[in-house]
């Protein structure tokens, strides 16, 4: 299933559940359904999940259901019961994990509201629900190709190419405020280096612990790390230089990558050791299937390349021990040094 068909896009009760009967007759027996919603309840806050106990069919009032019509036996009688329609086990089940995963603080337990739609809910309306014991009621959130959290800008295909691309710019930009001491012939380049340090790779690093660093995207960082230096020893391009006589003019070597896959070892290791959600949705260690074509590089398999670790298996071996794990993120960085 690719999405979902729904009343207010003109689709009838009856189509919208074609794919729940296709799979009952494929014989699926139980169905995990997962939905963006509005909270009710107020001590509900943004992002919190919420494990369905029973729902108020409001639409069902005036007869949109799509129960309504002659009844086909495969699905079930004539006059269902509702009063259990959520698996009991299931949730019980869902609420335990949560338990041992430390997040009972945003997984709740309520009562969902089906409204058709497409506009949201008055401020009378929602008053009502809640006094009902409504704890939620159905949305339809804006979806965009991209959006800031926390500073770092998440893509819909799960790429950090514009999020590179970004950083790279307000590196950029801020290298630009601060030329006047960057630049300055005067102030020796083991102070300037130290300054870039200080107030430009951070900028420019921000939230690299997450990035899939691809050959394209390792060119694009080395290109902005000898941006840098030119620009602080004032090599205009005319003057045709090397990036090795730049890098022997400026007394330093190419030190951006292996700074940011240091961050990366580290951030790694300190998640592999919390087993916890974390530690699956960065090994990628998650069931289900694989699409076609050529696979794209993991976190990890870049990670274990530069640490030398052998297989991506080993190296998350490798993390729990502590001290060794620290060996070979030192040896790594001044491999690449």
């Amino acid at each position: 299933m690719q999405g979902r068909s729904h009343c207010y896009e003109g689709y009838s009760p009856h189509k919208t559940t074609v794919p729940v009967r296709v799979m009952k007759l494929m014989g699926v027996n139980t169905l995990f359904v997962t939905n963006a919603a509005g909270g009710i309840n107020k001590d509900y806050s943004v992002g919190d999940l919420m494990l369905i106990k029973d729902h108020l069919n409001l639409s069902g009032f005036s007869g949109v259901n799509p129960l309504v019509g002659k009844n086909d036996e495969r699905f079930g009688p004539r006059f269902p019961a509702m009063s259990r329609a959520y698996d009991l086990e299931i949730r019980n089940l869902a609420k335990t994990i949560a338990k041992d995963m430390g997040f009972e603080s945003f997984v709740h337990e309520g009562v969902y509201s089906m409204m058709v739609g497409p506009n949201f809910e008055t401020v009378t309306e929602c008053r009502f629900l809640r006094m009902v014991g409504v704890d939620a009621t159905g949305t339809r959130l804006k979806q965009k190709d991209q959006f800031k959290y926390l500073g770092s800008l998440i893509s819909s295909d799960g790429r950090n190419n514009s999020e590179v691309a970004s950083r790279i710019a307000q590196a950029k930009t801020n290298f630009q405020k601060m030329k006047i001491v960057l630049t300055n012939k005067n102030i020796s380049i083991r102070t300037r280096r130290r300054a870039l340090e200080c107030y430009i790779e951070p900028i420019l690093m921000y939230g690299c612990e997450a990035w899939t660093i691809s050959k394209q995207t390792q060119k694009k960082l080395e290109a902005t790390e000898m941006w840098f230096l030119g620009r602080m020893m004032r090599i205009s391009w005319t003057a045709k230089k090397t990036n090795d006589t730049v890098l022997e003019e400026a007394h330093t070597t190419r030190l951006l990558i292996s700074k940011i896959r240091k961050r990366q070892a580290t951030f790694f290791g300190h998640v592999m050791r919390r087993e916890k959600l974390e530690n699956l949705v960065t090994t990628g260690m998650l069931e289900g299937t694989r699409s076609r074509g050529k696979q794209r590089e993991k976190l990890i398999e870049g990670l274990t390349d530069w640490l030398k670790a052998g297989k991506s298996l080993e190296a998350i071996e490798a993390t729990k021990d502590r001290k060794k794990w620290r060996t070979m993120i030192a040896n790594a960085v001044k491999q690449g040094t």
